[in-house]
This record gives structure tokens, sequence and C-alpha cells, in this order.
């Protein structure tokens, strides 16, 4: 098909129509036409939002008499949202868009934001009836009423929401006898558009958006409501999906996604946006066939402004998008400019990058990044206040003053800092299979193996220390409350973990034993993390699981064990030469220097390579946060230094 060009300066864009058919068929391809408006006047349309699909399996349809193959699921919405009577005016990209014409793609982009704030609302399509899905549909409006009377019962208060919900008329998801409709919701939810990152934004801008699903339709509200009554019963509704088939259990990804994607739309009602780093960690596990829209398709949902006028982005490789987003990300922000080191080094997909630019492109197996590690999307509002917990380099530099500097091919990063200590002994790592991603010497023994410390220093002055320094280090100091310190009554909690883990069903039960087992043995100032159980347990533990242990103490346990796993999973246990407890990336070894940039809240572990440094992780190292390493600097201890990161 022949496109026109767009004219820039009126902010034009083109709209397809959906040609009325009263006499449609299976076999009659759906006609459409095209035809240019400019935004600034105004039209009225749909905004289709749809998965593309496989670009091999196509469909046709015509446009303006040209046949054009449109991929199956663009083909099937069109179809499905073609009217008897009337025509139908929508914008899809696919089709509204000249796809081979890069510069036309890097510049559409940018109207984006507009194409769909001013859109009549946006009309979501999952795809045809299959799996049972008309139940889905069905139970979603019905758990969403449910949703709704127990915010009524709870007199609106969303505190009240979660676990408490236990108590109500409905009681636990085993006695709903839906066992059937919540695998078909299962299955829905583990279609291909809960996925894509193009998707946030579509429904975030959105005046109204509905979902539509085969004949079926709900509105997103719905779907909101629906989840938020299912995740209050996580643990029960995931055994009943394994339970009931293990290709169900699939649809637990997509429905978390629907509370991130909904936390945009919420913020940016209530006239707020996210930092464009928040954005691209909290999702960055959604899926993109173009790999440059992992941060094309979230730029205009950012606090920063005007991300996108930087670059013609699709003319540019990925590893140019990822490497000029992280120079963007770094200038464009006052405090804690280097932030986004916190989500570079190991693991990663791609060889084209340099370790100090994070490769938004991965998505497996990987530690959850210490900034945001107990945040959820609805709380990340909370960002930057919770930084002052992890403000290792204290108030250094001025607010509008920044210490770092880029090479020309954006190669090397040059950042002023410190060495603050060092590694001196790491706990068992990670089993093989997953270990060999963290490091570039898989086959090395003693990446695997723990290391004893050497230098038999610690800070902490008795047993006590000891173990208030392990309970902190491993839930990262924060409690479940808007980044406030970590309660010590959470202490004999944490501790039974280890020794009493049948009080509860612990929905991770089986990550803390084998993380236990790797860490029993290593010794933390002579004494064993298995000593310190033992001594604890002595201490705490009940005679049966109802003798100390109430329903809220096990609630809080559920969130102590999940917190323990979010800190602790694909990082190791270490102590460092000056006796300081901490966590660190799993591709850490004795030696390697912990290093504080004075444009960045989290320690970091720098590696020596040739005469630079290569980025191995964040580190969490307990005594030294909030700008305590900073003042042992300020008395001339450790004198600043540049270090080049390539």
């Amino acid at each position: 098909m022949h496109y026109q060009p767009l004219n820039r300066q009126r902010h034009e864009v083109r709209l397809l129509t959906i040609i009325a058919s009263s006499a449609a068929s299976a076999s009659e391809p759906v006609q459409c036409r095209l035809e240019h408006v400019s935004l600034d006047e105004q039209p009225q349309y749909i905004a289709l939002s749809y998965a593309w699909g496989k670009s091999k399996n196509t469909r046709e349809i015509t446009v303006d008499g040209t046949r054009f193959a449109a991929t199956e699921s663009l083909e099937s919405a069109l179809r499905r949202f073609r009217d008897p009577q009337q025509d139908v005016r929508v914008w899809a990209d696919a089709v509204c868009i000249n796809q081979d014409d890069l510069l036309e793609r890097s510049q559409q982009v940018q109207l984006m934001q507009r194409i769909y704030e001013q859109s009549t609302g946006v009309w979501v399509w999952l795809g045809e009836e299959a799996d049972e899905s008309e139940r889905a549909i069905d139970l979603i409006d019905v758990l969403a009423d449910c949703q709704i009377e127990c915010l009524e019962q709870a007199g609106g208060d969303f505190e009240k929401q979660g676990p408490r919900y236990d108590a109500t008329i409905w009681g636990s998801p085993y006695s709903w006898q839906v066992e059937g409709e919540l695998v078909a919701l299962a299955k829905l939810f583990a279609r291909m558009w809960w996925h894509r990152i193009w998707v946030i934004q579509e429904v975030a801008l959105a005046k109204e958006a509905v979902v539509f699903c085969g004949g079926r339709s709900t509105v997103w509200q719905q779907v909101v409501r629906a989840v938020d009554f299912l995740l209050a019963h996580t643990t029960e509704v995931s055994n009943i999906l394994v339970q009931q088939t293990s290709g169900g259990i699939r649809g637990m990804p997509g429905l978390y996604r629907v509370g991130g994607i909904d936390a945009v739309r919420v913020i940016l009602r209530c006239g707020g946006r996210y930092p464009i780093l928040v954005l691209l960690s909290q999702h960055r596990n959604a899926e993109a066939t173009d790999l440059r829209d992992k941060f094309v398709a979230l730029a205009s949902l950012a606090q920063e402004e005007g991300l996108l006028d930087d670059g013609e982005w699709y003319l540019q490789s990925v590893a140019e998008v990822y490497k000029s987003v992280a120079r963007l990300m770094a200038t464009r922000k006052r405090d804690g400019a280097l932030d986004f080191l916190c989500f570079a080094g190991r693991p990663r997909a791609r060889t084209d990058l340099p370790h100090w630019v994070p490769d938004w492109s991965y998505f497996g197996p990987k530690a959850c990044a210490l900034l945001q590690w107990q945040l959820e999307p609805p709380e990340i509002s909370s960002y930057y206040g919770d930084l002052d917990s992890f403000a290792a380099a204290g108030n250094a530099y001025p607010a509008n003053s920044h210490a770092f500097s880029f090479s020309a091919d954006l190669e090397y990063l040059t950042a002023k800092g410190f060495k603050f200590d060092v590694v001196d002994g790491v706990s068992r790592n990670l089993p093989r299979p997953e270990a060999k991603l963290f490091t570039s010497d898989p086959a090395s023994e003693a990446f695997l193996e723990m290391v004893q410390p050497k230098h038999g220093l610690v800070v902490y002055e008795d047993i006590g220390d000891v173990q208030e320094a392990l309970f902190r280090t491993c839930v990262m100091d924060k409690s479940n409350i808007g980044g406030e310190k970590a309660p010590k009554e959470w202490a004999r909690l944490f501790w039974a973990l280890f020794y009493f883990p049948e009080m509860s069903k612990l929905p991770n039960r089986d990550y803390i034993r084998d993380w236990y087992d790797r860490i029993k043995d290593f010794d933390i100032g002579g004494h064993t993390i298995e000593m310190l159980v033992n001594h604890m347990k002595e201490k705490y533990m009940p005679s049966t699981p109802e003798d100390g242990f109430g329903p809220d103490d096990a609630r809080t346990l559920i969130f102590i064990a999940s917190a323990v796993e979010r800190t602790t999973a694909f990082r190791r246990l270490a102590v460092t030469r000056r006796g300081h407890l901490a966590l660190v990336p799993a591709d850490s070894c004795v030696g390697d220097p912990v290093c504080i940039l004075l444009d960045c809240h989290v320690p970091l572990i720098l590696r020596p390579r040739n005469a630079n440094y290569q980025i191995i992780g964040e580190s969490f190292v307990y005594g030294s946060m909030k700008g305590r390493a900073m003042e042992d600097m300020q008395e001339g201890n450790n004198p600043l230094e540049d270090f080049v990161l390539c």
C-alpha cells in the first residue's frame, strides 16, 4: 500500500474507517478507508489496543480498495468492531503508521500521547473466543461486584483490603466453587495482550477503556476490581490453579500486570507522573517486538518532559537507544543522577552494551533492585522519599551539581566516588544452572562455593548485634509501610522462618528452606548463621503453632518471607574487611571493592578491568547507608577518585 506523507506541522495522523456491512460474512474481507486528519482539529475516533501477534500470520483486508495483509489479531479486531449500520472510525497503529518508514515512526510516537488522550475511548481486543473465555469475562464481573461489596463493608477504607477479606462472607477461594472459571480466567490473563509494553500507555491515557474478548466485553475498572479481589487470596488462587491444570498458572503474571498498568493510569489522573527509571524498572518484563520500544513506549508517560524530542529513535540501533536513555536519565535528574546503575551489570542479553548501561531487553531471572525492592506499583509514588534510607553518599554534592561525565561515543562513564570497603567473605552461591547467568566464568567452582571471611573482624559488639544485623540486612531494614525502618517486633518472626516454618502455609517456603541451606554455615564474627538461628530458637520458639503467634503475626510472617526472598534472591551474603554484613550480587568475589559514587544512592561492587572498572551490581552494606560512609570519607579515610566504568 502506498502511503502519502503526513504534515508534521499540522500534527497529522491517519485514521482508519471500518466501512459498515450489513451482509458481512466470515469470508468477506473487512473494507476500510484511510484518511489524514489533524489532531489540532479534535477528530472523533476510537483508539484500538491489541497484540500484533506473529507477523507471518496474516489475513487480508482492503484499504481504499487495495489489499492489505493485516495480522490475524488486527483483522479479527476490525471484524469484531465492524457495525452493520454505520461506519466506525478507529486508529490502529499497524495501518495508520507506515511501519516501513522509520522516520515517520519516530515522529508519530511523539504524537502517541495525544492520539490516546484525545480518542473518544480505547477498545482493548484480547482476541477471539477460546478456552471458555466467556466464563472468564463473566467471572471478572462477579469478582468486581464482590470487591465493591467488600469495600462497602470496610466503609471504603482501602487499608482494610487484603488478607482481612478472609473473614468476610466470601471466605476462602476454596469455598467459591468456581475452579473452572478460575482456570478460564488464568488462561485469559495468559494471552499476549497483557504482556505488551505498549498497552501501559494505551490504557493509562484512555478516557475510558473497554475490554473485548470474542463477543463479550467489560470495562477496564471491572478488571481492576476483580484482580484486586483475587490478589487478596493470591496463595489460595495459585494453589487451585496448580491443582486444576499446570498451564493455567501461566496467567498469574498477567494478573499482576493489571495493577502495574492501572497504577500509571491512577497517578496520571491525580496529576502526577513516575520518573522514567521507575517506569523502566517496573515494566522491565513487558514484551516488545522492537526492543527500542522498551523505552519509547514509556517515555511520554514519564515525569521528565520531552524525552522523545531528543532523537529519531527508530533510526538508532537498540544499543544506541539504551546508551542515550542512560545519558538522558543522568542529565535530567538532580538527585541520584546515577541511580540507573543499580539496573546495570549482569545478567544481560546484549553483548553490544557497556556494562554500565542497563540492558532493558533482558527479562530473565534477576535480583530485585535495592532502590525499589519493596515497592509494589501503587506505592511507587513514594520512590523519592524512600531513597533517604539508601543515601549511601549522603548529601555529598549540591543538588544542581554532577560528578560524572560521558565519553563522546557513550562507551565510558567517568564518575567521582571512593572505595569504602572490600568483600572479605561470601556465602554459597546459587546452583550452577541459575548462577551461570551472573558470571563470565560459569565453569569456575570458586564462583559457586562459600568463602569464609579471612580477617574475622566485625563491627558488631555481641551476638545480639550480629543477629540484628542479619535480620535487618535480609529485609533491607524496611517495613511494609512507606519505607519506614523495619520494626524491632519483626525480629522474632524473621527467625521463625528458619526453625518453625510449619506455623504458616508460606507460599515461598521452598525458597526459604533452600536459601537457608546455602547460608547456614557462613560465619559472621565467629558465629555461623545456624548458631544464630539456634540461639533465637531457644529464646523465642513457642511450644505450638497457636502459642505465641496470632493471626496478625501469621500475615506479617508471610510479608517478611516475601521480603526476604525479594531481597536475597540472586544475591550472596558477604562480610567486608571492615566487618560489615552485606548483600552483594551473585557475581561478587572476595577482593571486589565496595564503592560509593557521589551521584548514586546505593553502594556498588566495581571490579577493576585493566585501567577501568566493570560494574558487577549494587550492594546493601548494613551500617553504611544513610551517608555514614560519606562521613568516613570526609574524615580523610577514603580519598575521592575517578572511576571510569566500561
